[in-house]
């Protein structure tokens, strides 16, 4: 990779970080949007790139070859999932709005899982990948049971990553009742 040019979809993302702390320093790092990774690898641009969303499913219709698959990297070096995104709270918000955020989320998810055709269309007009089997991949990422309610070790996992973020942090302690919400209520 020294001598590489690496795609990144986004300076301050995930990818970023990921990238950063699982592989060795890359000649140059290009940021990009995520969607057009691909094409600076196609056109001699890059060298190489970080796909995520929908690409990763269809990466390979490009005439593209996987070289590292992050995800698999760091679950295998951290011993818990990827967090793949998070919706955060102020904790200035009082039990009562909370609680009907949370709400609200889980009755999206059971939406969601009740009319699957429904989640496909309305993620197709976002999605930047039309396949439909690609589209339900991606949602399938999202509209599980740990976005219904995080386990311990999806807890671990964004411990790990906000950690990997500001490593002064690791002096915190990432006791679930500071961190997240829980069945037991909100953080103190």
């Amino acid at each position: 990779l020294e001598t590489m040019r690496i795609a990144i979809p986004g300076e301050h993302t995930s990818a970023h970080l990921l990238f950063k702390a699982l592989v060795p320093p890359a000649k140059e790092l290009v940021f990009c949007r995520y969607d057009e990774v691909t094409s600076k690898i196609k056109s001699g641009e890059v060298d190489a790139g970080v796909i995520i969303h929908e690409t990763r499913f269809c990466f390979a219709d490009s005439g593209l070859v996987e070289l590292c698959d992050l995800g698999a990297l760091w679950e295998y070096r951290y011993q818990c999932p990827v967090p793949l995104g998070c919706l955060v709270a102020s904790r200035d918000l009082d039990v009562r709005t909370v609680e009907k955020l949370i709400t609200a989320l889980q009755s999206s998810l059971q939406y969601a899982w009740d009319h699957p055709a429904a989640s496909e269309v309305f993620v197709a007009t976002h999605a930047q990948e039309l396949s439909s089997e690609v589209i339900r991949k991606h949602i399938e990422l999202y509209v599980s049971d740990e976005t219904m309610q995080l386990s311990a070790d999806a807890q671990k996992g964004i411990a790990t990553f906000l950690q990997l973020a500001d490593p002064s942090l690791e002096q915190t302690s990432y006791a679930s009742d500071w961190l997240f919400v829980t069945e037991a209520g909100l953080p103190s």
